[in-house]
């Protein structure tokens, strides 16, 4: 064995499981897999070197925390009977990155959706944890659902963190509602300036440009609260080792 593959085994041999299929999902600067070159994840500050209470070097990835929020046109929120519109993903205090469905792509009849959600696949499987507002009762599940359907590379159990502001606020706080809206002006969050209308995301869904653009500005004012619900609610639980 080459001496640099020596190096690049020792250094791998020392990540967890989960980190190890991460790498094997992110690319180099090289177009090559993180795995087989872990040093330039080094370099880039997605690997860091840390230190056990023994003095042992251990390596782990860099946290990078995202808050995601997406809007669909669905029945009874299923991922068979609706498409998904648009996301927006925000990393921690950063700027917002939306994506929306196009009004050509509507004509398309089973594959509406399909370049949002390979575009949605490929931009959350960056992120070490997701966080969102009922992001495991429907976010995840649904855009799952439509990835798998279009046999796309959804991110696998273990690869990603996930933290729901939904469940933190069912379990450690007490309000006659959880919902986000609720949440936020219970705190005094700055929330919905663009409301839920059901003609809007009709319209939206049919392909009107100006519907679509309120539609991504909801989803985006959706993660910038859930960012500052979360900030306010979060030392209240531990931290989730749910994964995805």
């Amino acid at each position: 064995m080459k001496r640099g593959s020596i190096e690049t085994y020792r250094l791998i041999s020392k990540l967890s499981k989960r980190d190890i299929l991460r790498l094997s999902r992110m690319t180099c600067s090289h177009s090559h897999s993180l795995l087989s070159h872990p040093f330039c994840a080094l370099k880039q500050g997605i690997l860091i070197e840390t230190t056990t209470e023994t003095g042992k070097k251990v390596y782990r990835l860099k946290e990078k925390i995202g808050f995601l929020d997406i809007e669909t046109f669905t029945f009874n929120f299923n991922a068979d009977q609706g498409i998904v519109l648009c996301y927006c993903i925000k990393e921690l205090d950063k700027k917002v990155k939306c994506n929306w469905i196009e009004s050509q792509e509507l004509k398309k009849k089973d594959k509406r959706d399909y370049r949002l959600l390979k575009d949605f696949v490929k931009d959350i499987e960056t992120y070490t944890r997701l966080i969102g507002h009922n992001i495991i009762g429907f976010d995840l599940p649904l855009t799952r659902s439509r990835a798998v359907k279009y046999g796309l590379d959804f991110p696998v159990y273990k690869t990603i963190y996930i933290s729901d502001t939904l469940k933190i606020m069912w379990n450690k706080f007490k309000l006659k509602s959880s919902s986000l809206r609720n949440a936020c002006e219970f705190f005094g969050i700055p929330a919905k300036d663009t409301p839920f209308e059901f003609e809007t995301w009709l319209s939206a869904a049919q392909g009107d440009k100006k519907a679509i653009k309120k539609v991504v500005k909801h989803c985006e004012e959706d993660v910038i609260a859930t960012e500052l619900l979360w900030k306010k609610i979060n030392p209240f639980a531990l931290e989730s080792k749910r994964s995805i």
